[in-house]
């Protein structure tokens, strides 16, 4: 077996296994519970998988911490907000109740928020209403979050590794009225078409997750400001160009360590569609190779 392993779960093991396949050094994918993991396994990249490998001497590409914190999305969106990533402003449901006091009934009961649980995975479980609607109905999501409703226009998922962008993805409303978007049935986006604002929020996201890969969502409105709604450490990949992303920059990795990129600078003056050079990862273009360098 390779030294190097993708370990999953049994309900996500679709996109790893296309990473084995896709990966020209070796890589395989483990499903967690499995007993075949052999010796001499020394790098496992986990794909949001926290359960136990029995491999405690290797190295670990995206630790249970990180995984746990991505877990964790009302604490994630919190500490995102707190250390400055764009994202909804938002509150815990206990907060809110305060914030939607009478005396701020005039200002924000026209307002639409959203109200989430602590735990979530996809569109699920969210609910849409006013200040007055969610502040005195916490039976909703007790613990949960509440933030601002963004009047999107578009929404991007942005995978990351390393500091570097593997792919970006745009999705736009599918026009039946649905508050969730499925990254399914969105594009890809090209190099040259990356929007600046949504890749800098998404690699800022990634930075305060801790990880070293994730796929970040995000929403953008009609004057293009880009907000974070989450980070994703085990995301559904479509098609053969997105796994391949990923298996080219895994495979990076398994080459040269999981030291992370110094933050991109794009040189002031550049144009908008020369900016990629600096935010893409090295094993996607080798063209960029040039204007990457390791983190001291």
């Amino acid at each position: 077996m390779s030294n190097a392993i993708v370990f999953y779960s049994a309900q996500i093991g679709k996109s790893c296994r296309k990473l084995e396949a896709l990966s020209q050094r070796g890589l395989k994918s483990v499903c967690s519970g499995n007993d075949t993991i052999a010796r001499g396994v020394n790098l496992i990249f986990r794909w949001g998988c926290t359960g136990r490998t029995g491999m405690n001497d290797a190295k670990f590409v995206n630790t249970t911490k990180a995984i746990e914190w991505c877990c964790d999305k009302r604490g994630a969106r919190l500490a995102m907000q707190a250390a400055g990533v764009p994202v909804p402003e938002t509150w815990t449901t206990e907060e809110f109740a305060i914030v939607a006091s009478d005396a701020d009934r005039g200002i924000l009961s026209s307002q639409k928020f959203v109200a989430r649980p602590e735990h979530h995975t996809q569109g699920k479980q969210m609910h849409v209403g006013t200040a007055l609607q969610l502040a005195w109905n916490q039976q909703f999501f007790p613990g949960g979050y509440i933030s601002r409703f963004i009047d999107r226009v578009a929404e991007y998922r942005v995978f990351v590794v390393s500091n570097r962008v593997a792919w970006v993805n745009r999705t736009e409303d599918p026009g039946d009225g649905r508050m969730a978007w499925n990254y399914a049935d969105g594009d890809n986006v090209y190099w040259g078409d990356w929007p600046a604002k949504v890749v800098t929020a998404a690699l800022a996201a990634a930075k305060v997750s801790g990880t070293d890969f994730c796929a970040v969502d995000l929403m953008v409105d009609a004057d293009g400001n880009a907000y974070v709604s989450e980070v994703n450490t085990a995301p559904g990949q479509e098609g053969t160009y997105h796994p391949s992303c990923v298996a080219k920059c895994f495979d990076y990795i398994i080459a040269n360590g999981k030291e992370k990129f110094a933050d991109p600078v794009v040189p002031e003056g550049t144009p908008a569609d020369r900016a990629w050079r600096w935010y893409i990862h090295p094993a996607v273009s080798e063209q960029a190779n040039a204007v990457h360098s390791r983190a001291a």
